[in-house]
């Protein structure tokens, strides 16, 4: 929106994490209350890691604006888990569950939320 300049201060980009957008977790939470096992543990998943570099460069690649990255050591931390995956695979089985939006979207819809925000603040 131009208020700021463009810079971003980054952390580890190479940790990779697990994505699921909100609204595939709202939809497999209730799913797994209508058909899910008692007591029995599910990883609400995409069963996919993205790094955080590769969201990064996605996000730049859709605003169209040359932003800037600044590695912080502040940002690092000392004990990172190089990638978090989980297995969706029970959830599947119990319910019928599966990620429905896709990475793109996901990225394209969080921007457009944020878009918004700048544009109408509280």
């Amino acid at each position: 929106a131009g208020l700021a300049e463009p810079v971003l201060r980054v952390g580890n980009l190479d940790a990779r994490r697990n994505l699921t957008d909100v609204r595939d977790t709202v939809r497999a939470y209730r799913m797994l209350m209508e058909a899910g096992r008692p007591g029995v543990p599910y990883n609400v998943c995409s069963g996919r890691a993205y790094s955080i570099g590769e969201i990064v460069e996605d996000l730049r690649a859709r605003i169209g604006v040359n932003v800037r990255l600044v590695p912080e050591q502040a940002l690092m931390r000392r004990n990172d888990t190089p990638v978090l995956l989980g297995d969706p695979a029970r959830l599947h089985a119990d319910t019928g569950w599966t990620p429905e939006i896709p990475f793109g979207q996901m990225m394209e819809d969080l921007l457009g939320y944020w878009r918004q925000r700048i544009r109408q603040p509280d």
